[in-house]
């Protein structure tokens, strides 16, 4: 690497020149002839200038100028910005160290000496040369090198905050350029756009999508499915798109041959090749996300139903659906937490989660991660309320479930059965995940939403991961009446989700029919 012109020494000296709120002693000594970048500063000297004069010694390999010396001295300063975000300004965001179009191995040795204050190792060295090479954005190679030990001591010892960088990059690389084309040509057979393609890169570099989604999103596009490619086609077009190479004949042969004994769908043909160590090593190469795909989600893969019990057609009984009358949708994956099960959702029936015993119940069970999440919601309303929940029922079993639809019918009518009672398959409390609750000085159970807890649960159960599942007025979106006593939990993610967006059910959510 190229040594420094000047020695820092000269470089302070000239800085106080220019700016009397970036004054540097004169005594500023340099600490080694053989490590230029650092210095040693008394206690009069002005620490942030030096800091930035460091930046325009190593980075730009020239001396500061007034103006800017003064610019980032000052927001230093004023905390206005952090260490980080000045080592962003100088080696990213303006254009005079890309300028230098230093080769890679300077790149870094320059990254080394302004973030880590100290040369490279050759092993290190070597391992950042080949990601530069392989296509790893300059501001990629900055985030990794401040988040690091050595970037805050250094910035501790200049009086400054190290800071972080969460922006994202908005230059893709020529390479990185060229993977999101391929997917247009690979795939759509046509070239990208200007705008397309870089649309893509950034999204790829910037980690918002993964590779395996983009296959995903580009072989069940619109705009290919309206290509009606061959099944022979279409597993070339993938061998090009993942493996950037033509199919080897045998393949192609084999993987063809599986779709047209409808053996396996599409989608578990994008799947397996997104499994595959080929394509893991083009990620990796190009220092791109991954991803992993759903087999369970395979649109291509034709659905199951549950038929109903009572044939002729479904019965309404002021404004409710008779369950048993249904043709339910068989949901496959009843373990996801936010499975959505209603009349026209059902679960297997012989399906029985993991479960484990809930606190403040009378020996009431749930899935695990739905016990520990109630046990957190408890401590949360009893400090908030100073009210105590409880717990009448969590799972139960389908048999409980068809006895329990039964006995509704005959203690309140059929059109009371089937405005708030569950037929087996289409209960959420099989799941391990639904909870009827109450308090522990109010247990009826249909008041509870009215009670202090009930409110806060209305405000705060989201942050746990619960949703009040059948809210007043919802009846027709969820096929079950107003229950002030009835929660369901999902997950902090879908919740907090559902809670930003206004959405009260999960039918809403999910845009399926209840």
């Amino acid at each position: 690497m190229k040594r420094f012109r000047t020695s820092l020494v000269a470089l302070l000296l000239a800085a106080a020149i220019g700016s009397s709120s970036a004054s540097v002693m004169a005594d500023t000594k340099v600490k080694d002839p053989s490590e230029p970048w650092k210095v040693t500063v008394n206690a009069e000297t002005d620490q942030i200038s030096a800091f930035v004069e460091r930046l325009y010694s190593i980075a730009l390999d020239r001396e500061s100028d007034p103006g800017g010396l003064s610019f980032w001295t000052e927001k230093l300063q004023k905390r206005e910005m952090t260490g980080a975000d000045c080592v962003r300004g100088f080696l990213v965001d303006t254009p005079e160290f890309k300028n230098r179009a230093l080769p890679d191995e300077e790149v870094v040795e320059t990254l080394y000496l302004t973030i880590l204050d100290r040369a490279s190792e050759p092993a290190g060295k070597a391992y950042w040369i080949q990601r530069l090479k392989n296509g790893l954005p300059v501001l990629d190679l900055v985030l990794l090198f401040i988040d690091t030990t050595e970037w805050c001591n250094l910035c501790a010892s200049y009086g400054i905050r190290s800071g972080a960088l969460t922006a994202k990059a908005d230059t893709p690389s020529e390479m990185i350029l060229k993977v999101a084309g391929n997917f247009y040509t690979s795939c759509l057979h046509r070239a990208a756009g200007d705008d397309e393609a870089r649309t893509l890169a950034l999204r790829l570099i910037n980690h918002e999508v993964s590779m395996s989604q983009l296959l995903v999103d580009f072989y069940l596009s619109e705009e290919f499915l309206a290509r009606k490619t061959s099944d022979t086609e279409f597993v070339s077009c993938l061998y090009q798109t993942c493996f950037f190479r033509p199919a080897d004949e045998a393949g192609k042969k084999y993987w063809a041959s599986l779709l047209s004994s409808k053996a396996t769908t599409r989608y578990q043909v994008i799947c397996s090749f997104s499994e595959a160590a080929e394509f893991k090593d083009i990620c990796d190469k190009y220092d791109l996300e991954i991803g992993s795909l759903n087999r369970k989600e395979d649109p291509y893969a034709p659905k199951q139903y549950v038929e109903p019990v009572i044939p002729g057609g479904e019965r309404w009984y002021n404004g409710y659906v008779d369950p048993r009358t249904v043709r339910a949708e068989l949901m496959t994956h009843p373990e996801e937490i936010a499975v959505l099960v209603n009349k026209y959702h059902s679960i297997p029936l012989d399906y029985v989660p993991e479960l484990v015993e809930v606190s403040h119940s009378n020996g009431q069970r749930m899935r695990p991660e739905a016990a520990a999440a109630w046990e957190r919601l408890f401590v949360a309303c009893k400090a908030a309320t100073g009210e105590s929940l409880y717990m009448i029922s969590g799972f139960r079993s389908e048999d409980t479930q068809r006895a329990s639809f039964y006995r509704a019918i005959e203690n309140h009518g059929i059109a009371t059965a089937v405005k708030l009672y569950a037929w087996p398959g289409r209960s959420e409390h099989p799941l391990g995940l639904a909870m009827d609750i109450c308090t522990y000085s109010n247990m009826n159970k249909s008041e509870f939403i009215y009670t202090e807890a009930g409110k806060w649960m209305l405000a705060h159960g989201h942050e746990f991961g619960f949703i009040w599942r059948y809210p007043e007025g919802g009846g027709s979106i969820t096929g079950i009446g107003k229950e002030a006593w009835h929660f369901r939990y999902v997950g902090v993610e879908v919740a907090t989700d559902m809670y930003n967006k206004g959405i009260r059910t999960l039918e809403e959510y999910y845009g399926e029919r209840g």
